[in-house]
């Protein structure tokens, strides 16, 4: 397309029959602050700058030049502050979406291992919901702040909960990692302050053995063992069941649970019978059930369901 040039900084010769466009200021600029201008055929304003030695063109969506030069303003001293060092600029940071960031959260999460993936679908749904078709521009505290405390009340008409402040700590930590991950890539320039909820969810009382004991007698024979493991090692319920013989050392008496089965990627290790730092060991596999389904169906893992 054919561009037609009303730069500001010089006169424009004008069609007759036509009214002359509104100068939009006074002085001309200086070289290397770029100008506005027109294409023909759109009442709106264009703002060129240069960045990098290329040449930079946006639409400022308006018909008044006067808001033509501000976003002009604000770009040139962006790119001044760019040039000191202070802050980064990213061209196209404002029409960047957070859904977008989202995405590359999401891709992101996937190359590191992407373990509990389901539950960080879980916890990004709601804030996708939310936010995804807003430019990250225009996320602010108080935009992130009014999402909080509609997650803290609900919505009884949607059929909506309260959440309580963990469950939106998780969810609001999701978005804060989405715009940290965009500026180091450098799609957005900063990002928002987002709070963190006060959380008072620490669990209270014990289950004593005897209390526990009067359970695990009424559960089904083959998850009787598996319990009792679980109530004396504190392991959790994913680890022991991707638990295999391999990793039982009956003559060290020792049970290592792999990196690659455990939440914090560090091995665990337990014991085998007996005691060890005052507390009893169950065997594993040491029922009869456990033995005969292990024999019958030649499977590696300790506990099969």
């Amino acid at each position: 397309m054919a561009i037609s040039i009303k730069s500001t900084s010089g006169p424009n010769p004008v069609p007759e029959n036509s009214k002359p466009s509104p100068k939009p200021e006074t002085h001309p600029r200086k070289r290397g602050d770029g100008y506005i201008y027109q294409r023909e055929g759109s009442g709106n304003w264009w703002i060129c700058y240069y960045f990098r030695g290329k040449p930079h063109r946006e639409s400022s969506y308006s018909t008044d030049p006067a808001v033509a030069l501000k976003k002009l303003d604000k770009h040139v001293k962006e790119l001044w502050a760019a040039k000191q060092g202070l802050a980064a600029f990213v061209p196209k940071a404002e029409k960047v979406f957070v859904d977008e960031l989202l995405d590359d959260l999401e891709k992101h999460y996937k190359l590191n291992g992407g373990r509990g993936l389901a539950q960080f679908r879980s916890h990004l749904k709601p804030v996708r919901k939310a936010f995804g078709d807003l430019r990250a521009v225009d996320v602010t505290p108080k935009v992130v702040d009014d999402y909080i405390d509609d997650r803290l009340a609900g919505d009884k008409k949607a059929g909506v909960g309260p959440r309580s402040a963990g469950t939106v700590n998780r969810e609001t930590c999701l978005l804060g990692q989405a715009f940290k991950l965009g500026v180091r890539r450098r799609l957005i320039v900063m990002a928002p302050h987002i709070r963190s909820l006060a959380e008072n969810n620490v669990r209270q009382g014990f289950f004593e053995n005897p209390e526990f004991e009067a359970v695990a007698t009424h559960l089904p024979e083959y998850l009787q063992d598996f319990t009792r493991f679980a109530y004396l090692s504190a392991w959790r319920k994913g680890q022991l069941r991707k638990l295999e013989w391999r990793d039982v050392d009956r003559n060290a008496g020792m049970i290592v649970a792999r990196a690659e089965n455990v939440k914090n990627n560090r091995p665990a290790q337990d014991c085998v019978g007996g005691r060890a730092g005052g507390h009893h060991r169950a065997p594993v596999g040491g029922s009869r059930v456990q033995d005969s389904r292990r024999r019958r169906w030649n499977q590696s893992i300790c506990f099969p369901s």
